[in-house]
């Protein structure tokens, strides 16, 4: 018995010919050396974000939201925002003096 797989030429516990295509994206393991180099940074044009919303909106937005910032809808329907590090409900207090005050927005549907 050959040692080496005559498809591929892999030794057979390298060998990728009898895997799915799954099970070779699975088999991918990164290591640190790989990844040390990328950073964080921002996927957009803050430029024009600048541009169309000011370059103090996010601090506009949070005043207008009294320090919450957004609230996000969870799979089971109960509105969430971030707070203390962690996502936690918002209470009927908050949706209603904070998040339901003031004029609706044009643009929402």
């Amino acid at each position: 018995m050959s040692m080496i797989c005559e498809t591929c030429g892999h030794m057979p516990s390298g060998c990728v010919c009898n895997m799915t295509f799954s099970e070779r994206l699975r088999s991918i393991r990164l290591s640190n050396s790989v990844t040390e180099t990328r950073t964080k940074r921002n996927n957009f044009d803050a430029e024009a974000l600048a541009d169309t919303f000011g370059p103090d909106a996010r601090e506009r937005y949070m005043d207008e939201t009294k320090g919450l910032g957004a609230a996000y809808k969870d799979k089971t329907g109960r509105y969430m925002r971030r707070g203390d590090g962690r996502m936690v409900p918002v209470t009927d207090r908050e949706m209603r003096d904070v998040y339901l005050k003031g004029d609706p927005a044009e643009d929402v549907v």
